[in-house]
C-alpha cells in the first residue's frame, strides 16, 4: 500500500515512475528483499523530469497530420498501461510522497540510509545529467549506497566525470548489475565495487509466481510470447507467425508502441502482473530484452534473443548477462532451432542459486553499514 510522506530507515532510489516492466519490477523485487532481511523500507518517488516526462509524446509538437496521429494514438496506450502501473505501485510498493528536485537533499535526510539502483540510473545521458541518482548534495557518507546500479555505458561521458568521481567517493559501498560498470567505476575512482545480480533475480520462481496473474495465467497454451521494448520488428513477426503455425500454436506480442498488429494476440498496456504470467506460462520466449531474458530464466523457459532490424546491436549488459549464465549462443538464434536447442536448466538453477546468495548477503552488509 502506498504510504505518503512517512518516514523510514532505508529508502530505494530508482525509475519507480518509468513504464517499463523490468523497471517496475526489479524496485518491487528490491524492496522485498530489504523488508525479507527484516527492515522498513519505501521507495523514494523522486519526480526526475527526464524520465517523467519521456513517457509521454508532445501532444504540441509541431508536424504532418500523420505524425499528431501517431503522438495521439500513442498517448491513448500509454493512459492505459500508466493506470495498470499506477495500480500495480499503489497494491504492492511502499512509496513515498511526489518530490521534485528542489526538494530532493531535504527528503533524503528522513532516511538512515539510501540505496540507488538497480536499472540504469548512472546513465548521465538517459537523465540529461540528473545527478540525484548519484546523491548530490545528501552528506552522510555511510548511508550513501548503491544495489547493481547500471550505468548502461561503456563509461561515463567526459563532461560528467569529474562531479561523478567526487560524488561516488562519497558511497559507503558500491555494488553494480555489470562488470563493464565496475571496470568504468574503478578507472575513474580508484574503487573496486561489487558487482550483484539485477534485484529481480533475488526473488525465486514461486515469489514471482504468487504475484502472476491475469491474461497471460489464462490464456490458451501452448503460445510463443515475443516481448520487444519498442515498435515490434517485422521479420521477428514474420518469422514468428511461421512457426506457431506449423505447431499449431498461437503467438503473444508485448510491445511498446501504438500498432495493432494482425494474426496474432497484440498487448501494449497489460498491467506487471499480467506481463508476468505471460511469461510464466510461455512455451518459447523471443526478446532483446534485459529483464525479459532474466524472467526467461527465472521461470525456466526456452528463449531466444533476437535484435530489432533497426539495431542490431546487443548491448554489454545482455552481453554479460548471457556470458554469465554460459548461454551467448541464444543470441539471434533462430526461432525454431532455439525450441528445440536445450538449454542446461540445472547450471542455470546453480547459477542463480549462487548469485542470489551472493546478492542477498551484499545486500545484508549494505543494510548493516
Amino acid at each position: 500500500m502506498t504510504k505518503q510522506g512517512k518516514c523510514c530507515g532505508i529508502g530505494t532510489l530508482t525509475f519507480q515512475d518509468a513504464l517499463n516492466y523490468g523497471a517496475i519490477l526489479q524496485c518491487y523485487a528490491l524492496q522485498e528483499s530489504i523488508k525479507h532481511q527484516g527492515y522498513e523500507t519505501e521507495v523514494l518517488n523522486y519526480a526526475s523530469p527526464v524520465i517523467r516526462l519521456s513517457n509521454w509524446p508532445n501532444m504540441n509538437a509541431r508536424g504532418s497530420l500523420s505524425a499528431r496521429v501517431k503522438s495521439f494514438l500513442k498517448r491513448g496506450y500509454l493512459t492505459r498501461r500508466k493506470a495498470s502501473f499506477d495500480r500495480f505501485k499503489e497494491q504492492c510498493l511502499t512509496i513515498s510522497h511526489v518530490f521534485s528536485e528542489a526538494e530532493f537533499s531535504h527528503v533524503c535526510k528522513r532516511y538512515r540510509k539510501i540505496i540507488v539502483g538497480s536499472d540504469q540510473v548512472w546513465n548521465p545521458v538517459l537523465t540529461h545529467g540528473d545527478l540525484n541518482y548519484f546523491l548530490k548534495g545528501v552528506d552522510h557518507p555511510t548511508g550513501k549506497t548503491s544495489f547493481s546500479a547500471s550505468i548502461g555505458l561503456s563509461s561515463f561521458p567526459e563532461e560528467y566525470t569529474t562531479e561523478i568521481r567526487k560524488l561516488l567517493l562519497d558511497f559507503g559501498l558500491i555494488a553494480v548489475r555489470e562488470e563493464t560498470a565496475a571496470k568504468e567505476i574503478q578507472r575513474l575512482t580508484g574503487i573496486r565495487a561489487e558487482v550483484v545480480c539485477d534485484p529481480v533475480m533475488l526473488l525465486t520462481r514461486e515469489q514471482w509466481s504468487a504475484i502472476a496473474q491475469g491474461e497471460g495465467s489464462i490464456i490458451e497454451r501452448p503460445y510463443v510470447l515475443y516481448y520487444a521494448l519498442g515498435m515490434p520488428d517485422k521479420s521477428i513477426i514474420r518469422e514468428a507467425k511461421r512457426y506457431v503455425r506449423s505447431r499449431g500454436m498461437r503467438l503473444i506480442v508485448l510491445h511498446n508502441s501504438p500498432s495493432v498488429l494482425r494474426g496474432c494476440t497484440s498487448d501494449n498496456s497489460c498491467d506487471p502482473r499480467s506481463w508476468l504470467a505471460y511469461f510464466a506460462n510461455a512455451d518459447l520466449v523471443i526478446t532483446s530484452s534485459f529483464h525479459g531474458i532474466c524472467f526467461s530464466l527465472l521461470f525456466g523457459r526456452q528463449f531466444t534473443c533476437m535484435s530489432n532490424g533497426k539495431n542490431r546491436d546487443v548491448s554489454s549488459r545482455i552481453t554479460d548477462l548471457l556470458e554469465r549464465y554460459g548461454l551467448t549462443n541464444r543470441t539471434d538464434l533462430g526461432i525454431a532451432e532455439s525450441a528445440s536447442d536445450p538449454i542446461d536448466w540445472k547450471h542455470v538453477q546453480k547459477m542463480i542459486s549462487m548469485e542470489r546468495s551472493k546478492g542477498s548477503r551484499l545486500l545484508k552488509q549494505i543494510l548493516e553499514l
